[in-house]
């Protein structure tokens, strides 16, 4: 039957097309003649009219909604009446409600997670509005293209005493119907109301959170957390049962996200959430646990693959930190070479990009590998035959990155994880077919058990680390150690019946190398860390690769192994290995003759480029270049306001320093000089270079040299780490710890003032607009709200109260240094949102910052090139280009035996 409103004119809205309709009304597609743009008009059906109730319910939508503002709530553009038809003129939104999102197993962790996060910051602004909603449901919640939320359908909203409209029509029909199964006796739709909402009885705003609970366990379950055959039963469950526990459901819920779940979901008021602003706050600590990682501001090993956020944070710490410095600045490094312990070594690849994360079949015969050879962006997964001559065969074929492959114990089939849909492990045949997923989340470097029924896996986050077991015929993880704070990197016992991991039982506690019972039991603490913590570039973390018989395979710049008696207790590690390359992500077998292994030889460096950028446009005007071609590594640059100058701090094989280069002659003149990694940044005029000689939090000294030569004068013995100058040039900008703040000192005077902190959480930024009336900052630390934030600025220069505070990005990821265009208008910023450290912006109202449309990605490196997060990455900014530090990586996979 046609729809008798299609092709119609109602005032100056020309209807299109049908969206849909429910109990408050039709919804069509329209165009707005006048301003020709399309809109979504909600029209009250004509034989609903006489009904009072509903006419005023339905101009009570429009007046709740339309009194809020907020980027995740429907925009009304206006209500009128027409010919006797009432009508609610709402933004067009393209996309699908949640009811048609959610599949059988629910959304994607980092799909719900990211759209509850948005859901819950809308019902928080509404109920500091005084306006409940009363009706939360798949049905009202529309996902655009880009994955925004719009929180749809206010229509029976009851407002508070803290909100203007009238109280009297907020009441429910309990008064005039006490029959819960007749229709509009009870407001609301059945599965998701509250029980207080069900009984009829008072409500307020934690009734919202009990039904926003129900919606977050059908995202991640795509199961009803209340379902009955019929009304009643479904009300008798909602007031008398609980839902199955998330986890129970064959779905991989998170422990933490199904705690709030449950919180969310207790009868009794009182013992939810108390707000929705809380609620919004642990759902964002879940995210960032799932999806992040948080680094300091120092230099950490920058990966070598774009994976999820978690995993940057992760990769950063299992890899040698302390001695990748001392490899990464060299160029071409020599081939490897073996010790005097017999080995013979053969390439096995000759690749100009990345190749890396080698595996060794278990009968010798074929290696697998993770490689970006392909050149079309990302690194897949690659296996060869060990015998001369064979070609390579490309199993995957992902845009995303596909990594650390390993054979089952048969080799037929192989293991990896891929940052495809957010993450997750994969089986596949070992020559190709069709890939599995096995387990779905941000989960690494997964290793079959020898019998080859399970797989071992671990999820990083935020430092920390989840290790899990999942069997290879599917079905839901198991947690081992599940009471640590961190267990990362297992490695199987010869005989599958224990776990080698990385792990810290509480916070802060040295990472020792532990051993797990795969059955239960207590775990057992190895003597590792005061074994293998005294070898050259042992740095934190040394990573148990493989336990072969009585002796663990591991790397520690190079290649060892150490033996490994029945009581856990090390003998002295061997060195297999003396490269001057890097090597790393080892695999052995063992056979008649020895042990067989294949390992990656890498090398990295760091160094500068300039990207063409319109800053105030936020458009990229080229290709980014290369500004030298040897291999010293340079970081933090800095430019004089003409760019005339460009400082930065070197790395080379005698140590550290800071030079100055002139941008038209290309001269440099070295400045410092010192045996430590340092900070420094040039004054907006060019002419002085302010310095700190080390980066550790012992360093209070700032020094002040000229930009073009002599001798350094010490400015202040108290301050702390050179973090920049006031676009003016009048103070120098410089940072504490713990918790870390920022102060400047008043390059004259020598007056020094705090200009932001916060008495719990370290601030990871403290950058002025051009104008100094604005501050960008951001939050870091376990608990902390992450974001990048605009502050105001006092006239002593300090930020205003974070009741101020403007978000600019809820969850950023790493490290996110911001800065700003010149004119003030764009707000630029590092991200791993996307999976990798990129350059994000986001516009901003000129005067108020307010942002202006959504965040967007400015440049996201090439395959090979990462960026360091924090200080090291600058940048410099020029009228029409930023400077910039990047790594590039390079690396082939060989075989020792």
């Amino acid at each position: 039957m046609a729809d008798a409103w299609l092709g119609r004119t109602l005032s100056h809205y020309e209807i299109v097309e049908k969206l849909g309709e429910g109990g408050m009304g039709v919804v069509y597609k329209a165009r707005d003649t006048r301003l020709d743009r399309f809109v979504a008009i909600k029209i009250l059906p004509a034989d609903k009219v006489a009904d009072a109730e509903r006419k005023r319910r339905f101009v009570q939508e429009a007046k709740a909604a339309s009194a809020l503002n907020h980027p995740n709530i429907i925009t009304i553009h206006d209500i009128a009446s027409e010919s006797g038809t009432d009508f609610m003129v709402m933004e067009y939104v393209a996309g699908k409600t949640l009811d048609h999102a959610i599949e059988r197993h629910g959304l994607r962790l980092s799909e719900a997670l990211k759209h509850a996060v948005q859901i819950a910051d809308a019902l928080a602004t509404a109920h500091e509005a005084g306006i409940i909603h009363r009706d939360l449901k798949p049905s009202n919640v529309m996902v655009t293209e880009k994955g925004q939320v719009k929180v749809l359908d206010f229509g029976l909203a009851k407002l508070t005493e803290k909100a203007e409209l009238d109280q009297a029509a907020t009441q429910t029909l309990q008064q005039a119907a006490p029959a819960l199964t007749e229709e509009g006796a009870v407001l609301g739709t059945v599965a998701y109301m509250s029980p207080e909402q069900a009984e009829g009885r008072k409500i307020d705003a934690r009734s919202d959170i009990f039904s926003f609970g129900s919606l977050l366990y059908e995202m991640v379950t795509g199961r009803r957390a209340f379902q009955g055959d019929s009304r009643l039963t479904t009300l008798t469950a909602i007031l008398r049962d609980d839902p199955k526990p998330p986890s129970e459901t064959g779905e991989t819920v998170p422990r933490d996200l199904q705690k709030i779940i449950t919180r969310c979901l207790r009868k009794d008021p009182a013992r939810r959430f108390q707000t929705m602003a809380d609620l919004k706050v642990a759902i964002e600590e879940v995210k960032e646990e799932s999806e992040s990682g948080r680094l300091t501001e120092i230099p950490a090993a920058a990966p070598v693959r774009r994976r999820s956020p978690v995993v940057w944070a992760a990769v950063a710490m299992v890899l040698v930190l302390a001695g990748l410095a001392v490899y990464g600045w060299r160029s071409r490094a020599p081939a490897p070479s073996s010790s005097g312990g017999g080995l013979s070594l053969r390439q096995l690849t000759q690749d100009t990009g990345r190749t890396t994360d080698p595996a060794i079949s278990p009968d010798g015969k074929l290696v697998a590998y993770a490689s970006d050879r392909a050149g079309d962006g990302g690194m897949d997964i690659w296996v060869q035959q060990l015998t001369a001559g064979a070609q390579p065969i490309r199993l995957t074929r992902n845009k995303a990155d596909d990594d650390d492959p390993s054979f089952s114990p048969d080799s037929g089939r192989i293991v990896f994880d891929s940052g495809r849909e957010g993450g997750g492990i994969y089986i596949m045949p070992a020559l190709g077919g069709e890939e599995r997923l096995l387990l779905r989340g941000p989960y690494v470097t997964p290793r079959f058990s020898p019998d080859g029924q399970w797989v071992a896996t671990w999820s990083p986050s935020n430092y920390q680390g989840r290790l899990v077991v999942v069997p290879v015929s599917g079905g839901p993880p198991r947690p081992i150690v599940p009471e640590f704070y961190g267990a990362y990197t297992p490695a199987w016992s010869p005989d599958g019946a224990k776990i080698l991991f990385i792990g810290e039982r509480q916070q802060g506690d040295p990472n020792y190398w532990w051993i797990a019972p795969l059955d239960g039991g207590p775990a057992v603490k190895t003597g590792a860390v005061a074994i293998l913590g005294k070898l050259p570039l042992a740095g934190r973390f040394l990573r148990p690769a493989e336990w072969l018989n009585d002796q663990v395979l591991f790397a520690a710049g190079n290649l060892w192994r150490v033996p490994f008696s029945r009581d856990y207790k090390l003998g002295t590690p061997e060195r297999l290995t003396t490269s001057t390359a890097l090597e790393g992500s080892p695999r052995a077998i063992t056979g008649p003759k020895g042990w067989r292994l294949v390992f990656a030889s890498s090398q990295r460096s760091q160094s500068l480029w300039s990207l063409p950028l319109d800053l105030n446009a936020a458009k990229v005007l080229g290709e980014p270049k290369k500004l030298f071609a040897d291999a010293l590594g340079r970081t933090t640059p800095s430019l004089s306001a003409d760019g005339s100058r460009l400082s930065y701090v070197y790395h080379g094989l005698e140590g550290y320093g800071v030079r100055v280069r002139d941008t038209k002659t290309g001269v440099e003149t070295t400045l410092v000089q010192g045996p430590n990694d340092m900070r420094a940044r040039l004054s907006p005029d060019g002419s002085t270079i302010a310095y700190t000689p080390t980066v550790t939090e012992a360093e209070k000294v700032i020094y002040l040299i000229s930009a073009t030569g002599g001798d350094a004068r010490q400015f202040c013995e108290t301050c702390g780490l050179i973090y920049d100058w006031t676009p003016d040039g009048k103070k120098i900008l410089y940072r504490t710890w713990n918790p870390m703040k920022f102060w400047s000192i008043d390059a004259t005077t020598g007056r020094q003032t705090e200009i932001i902190s916060h008495p719990k959480y370290s601030i990871y930024g403290g950058v002025y607009s051009p104008d100094q009336r604005w501050m960008a900052v951001h939050y870091g630390g376990v608990g902390a709200p992450q974001g990048v934030f605009i502050a105001p600025v006092g006239e002593n220069g300090a930020a205003g109260p974070q009741s101020e505070w403007i978000t600019v990005m809820a969850n950023p990821g790493v490290n996110p240094r911001p800065w700003w265009s010149p004119d003030g208008s764009v707000l630029y910023f590092l991200s791993t949102a996307a999976g990798q450290v990129e350059i994000w912006g986001r516009r901003l109202d000129p005067k108020t910052k307010q942002p202006r449309g959504e965040t967007f990605v400015v440049y996201s490196p090439q395959a090979q090139r990462s960026m360091p997060t924090g200080h090291p990455f600058g940048p410099a900014m020029g009228s029409q280009q930023i400077i910039f530090s990047i790594y590039e990586s390079t690396g082939n996979i060989w075989l020792a035996e």
